[in-house]
């Protein structure tokens, strides 16, 4: 338990990190994070609309890290919620499909849009998604990891459908951001127990 200078208020809950998933429609955000999350994939899921977001618990070793996972449409339609999106976020996941050249070109103002609006660097994962399609294949692995190592960024390609390297990318987080807490109100907190216990 960490004391503030408010004799009322302690820093003892831990308040979830905000991680993003970024990258075009299309690329499979939403399908890595319910691979993550549920092992399973909807093949016939549709857009996100607007964004979404879950919040679960990271582990990794001995280390655990709570996490609110964001998902965004990655529409140009979109586009006015960016700034509120990317706001308050310690983490980010840029994700392409290596099957669309495109998408692998735009990764680049999504990343360019991270630190225009949060002022600040923040760990990345580039992924590169679809791996299950490598035969149809339009980006490199080495031109993706030369991009990342550019940005200082982990570069993975996984697979949503196979599962594979998935944990790998949220994991990778639990090492690199520190857990935030938020104030409890003293007072409140015993009045609750109080009111419990008799």
């Amino acid at each position: 338990m960490v004391k503030t200078s408010f004799p009322h208020l302690l820093l003892e809950e831990k308040k979830p990190v905000k991680i993003i998933v970024v990258g075009d429609s299309g690329v499979g955000k939403t399908a890595i994070i319910s691979k993550f999350l549920y092992k399973d994939v909807n093949k016939n899921e549709s857009a996100t609309i607007g964004n979404v977001h879950v919040k679960t618990i990271l582990e990794k070793g001995n280390n655990k890290l709570d996490v609110a996972i964001w998902d965004t449409a990655g529409q140009e339609k979109y586009s006015s919620m960016v700034d509120i999106f990317f706001r308050g976020a310690k983490g980010c996941v840029i994700v392409y499909d290596i099957t669309s050249f495109q998408s692998f070109v735009d990764t680049t103002s999504w990343y360019t849009s991270i630190f225009d609006i949060t002022h600040t660097s923040i760990p990345i994962v580039l992924v590169g998604n679809k791996k299950d399609l490598s035969s149809q294949r339009e980006v490199a692995y080495e031109s993706a990891e030369n991009l990342a190592v550019k940005w200082g960024a982990l570069y993975l390609e996984v697979s949503a459908i196979e599962g594979t390297n998935i944990d790998t990318i949220f994991k990778s987080f639990v090492d690199k951001i520190e857990p935030e807490y938020e104030p409890e109100n003293v007072f409140q907190s015993q009045s609750t127990k109080q009111r419990k216990c008799c």
